[in-house]
């Protein structure tokens, strides 16, 4: 696919037919119609044009589609030479895709003949004529290719909660991206989910307005088109992601449909999903939706009594607690965040990393934060700095990291899709043991660590013995 142009500045003359008044008394003087750039590219008009670029005028009126001719409107050398293009007209999109690259390091002149047409009849007064130069044939060319999605397509047992991910091989230009270029359907009721879209690094994010229904089939489909703002999917260079949309199909897990016996009729309404919680003592930490609530609960009058809330940092999804340090580690939807919650009522967030998908597993052992982060997988953070952790490694479990424990001598992730993984403390693949079920967290006795259990999604418990090796 080729990168794409906006020609900013370029202004198309119209003159009027019949007797249409001007308030100007020049009759001579024509109506200008705008045709910019749109600045997904390049912020400057005067920096060379990739050798691969599709060049996209963008008028500020409807154009009539049959003055829209490659005779119309062309690219020529400086020599008067044209070069064979294809024209098409999306909108207010002039489209022009040469036939070949560019030669490097070349004038040329996009010609736009008076010939062309306003859908209400005004023609030019003269053909309009933009300049510009080709650049160096090194650069990035090379169109950003998806890699992989979360959920996986096919995917049976998808959280109601969940977001969509489109990850690519390399950084999205976040300019121009707006709700258009996901588009997500309920299979079961044929009807659109709407959410919004977001870049983040090599992440394409689509977050639904509302929670997906249990055992309902969506299909989130990627755009590959121009959108209404004359806008691609493209990488920082410019270039768009390769052609043909991609789509991803998976199934929302079922619920249950009986209760426990003997439940507490004591509730604390927290009107969103709840995803963990943790304790230290009285005080609860609950991960939700909406982020972070911390609650006092008194066991002999079994009462709740709200303390703060922290709903800004995302959604949390994992808690792992320092009691002697009074700080609280958030897997979120955004990466980790350190609380200090020495005053319950007013906690504070005085350290954060990001990461470009969900951190579903939280860990934390000595000056070490291990986080499952889903696709973007296993993740150690030095936190003896806690305002400014620094990554020591990044290593991608190959599949969807929802879990992460360690040992004095390992690390264990807990994989969507993989199984278990264990790995050294320098992020050494060491071990890999493939279940039949989903691998969802783990089940462990603090005091002995060589020892725990796999919580899976469909056939319950397993029971790994790492001894003292893997």
């Amino acid at each position: 696919m080729r990168s794409l142009l906006y020609l900013f500045g370029i202004i198309l003359i119209f003159s009027g037919c019949g007797d249409e008044k001007h308030t100007n008394t020049n009759l001579k003087t024509p109506q200008a119609f705008t045709i910019t750039r749109a600045p997904a590219l390049a912020n400057d008009a005067t920096l060379p044009v990739p050798v691969n670029s599709q060049l996209i005028l963008q008028s500020s009126t409807l154009l009539d589609e049959t003055t829209v001719t490659s005779s119309s409107v062309f690219i020529q050398d400086t020599s008067g030479v044209p070069l064979l293009s294809n024209i098409t007209l999306d909108g207010l999109n002039i489209i022009i895709q040469p036939k070949a690259y560019l030669l490097p390091f070349t004038n040329y002149e996009i010609v736009i003949t008076t010939q062309v047409k306003s859908a209400s009849g005004l023609t030019l007064l003269e053909n309009i004529v933009v300049p510009f130069t080709s650049g160096d044939p090194s650069a990035d060319i090379s169109s950003p290719v998806l890699t992989t999605t979360l959920p996986t397509n096919g995917a049976n047992t998808v959280e109601p909660y969940s977001n969509i991910y489109f990850q690519f091989n390399e950084s999205l230009s976040p300019i121009g991206v707006d709700n258009t270029f996901i588009t997500v359907i309920d299979q079961n009721t044929g009807q659109p989910i709407s959410g919004n879209v977001t870049v983040s690094g090599t992440t394409l994010t689509f977050t639904p307005d509302n929670n997906f229904v249990n055992t309902h089939i969506y299909v989130a489909t990627l755009d590959d088109t121009l959108n209404s703002g004359g806008y691609a999917l493209t990488d920082l260079a410019g270039n768009p992601i390769a052609s043909g949309s991609q789509t991803v199909s998976f199934t929302i897990r079922a619920f249950r449909t009986t209760k426990d016996a003997n439940l507490s009729t004591t509730t604390y309404p927290l009107n969103t999903d709840v995803y963990c919680m943790e304790n230290n003592g009285s005080l609860l930490f609950v991960g939700s939706k909406k982020g972070l609530d911390i609650i006092d609960y008194n066991l002999n009058t079994i009462t709740f009594t709200p303390q703060s809330q922290l709903h800004d940092i995302g959604s949390v999804f994992s808690i792992d607690i320092n009691v002697s340090a009074e700080k609280a580690y958030l897997g979120t939807s955004n990466g980790l965040s350190i609380i200090d919650f020495s005053t319950p009522t007013a906690p504070q967030i005085i350290g954060s990393y990001t990461t470009n998908f969900p951190v579903y597993g939280t860990f934390i052992k000595e000056d070490h934060a291990y986080l499952a982060a889903s696709l973007e997988g296993l993740i150690d953070l030095n936190i003896s700095n806690q305002t400014t952790p620094q990554v020591n490694f990044v290593v991608d479990t190959n599949g969807t990291a929802f879990d992460v424990i360690a040992t004095n001598t390992w690390i264990a992730v807990a994989d969507f899709d993989q199984g278990v993984k264990i790995f050294d403390f320098s992020g050494t693949l060491f071990d890999a043991m493939p279940i039949s079920s989903p691998a969802r967290g783990f089940i462990a006795d603090p005091g002995n660590l060589d020892s725990f259990q796999v919580i899976t999604g469909v056939n319950g418990l397993y029971t790994l013995d790492l001894f003292s090796t893997p």
